[in-house]
């Protein structure tokens, strides 16, 4: 019972940080106060080129929004991974958040492409 509410407080506090620091035009993989909060809960973001351009790549075209949501699902994925032991690449894992919702931007959301 402890850990289920260390991790709903958890996911709480990265909800909470990440929409207070969000700022439009970063390219950076993660807000420093988020990735503070996160790192003190084993969760580190990927800090690589792949990580860094799939971070700029969905800030530019899906914009702040989508791109929070996206860093939320890695948090929350890597959380749940965590909880249950299971081994993941932690860059996998962030690249393919951060894609997740790709066919649903602009270009794509009526396209047969996606």
């Amino acid at each position: 019972m402890k850990s289920h509410a260390t991790l709903i407080c958890a996911c709480f506090a990265l909800l909470v940080a990440g929409s207070a620091t969000a700022q439009e035009g970063r390219a950076e993989t993660g807000t420093s106060s988020v990735a503070e909060i996160v790192s003190v809960l084993g969760i580190q973001v990927p800090d690589s080129a792949l990580a860094r351009d799939a971070a700029k790549t969905i800030r530019d075209s899906e914009g702040e929004l989508l791109f929070q949501h996206s860093m939320r699902l890695y948090w929350w994925a890597a959380l749940a991974g965590g909880r249950k032991g299971m081994a993941f690449d932690h860059e996998l894992l962030y690249v393919a958040a951060m894609f997740h919702d790709y066919g649903l931007t602009e270009n794509y959301g009526d396209s047969h492409l996606r």
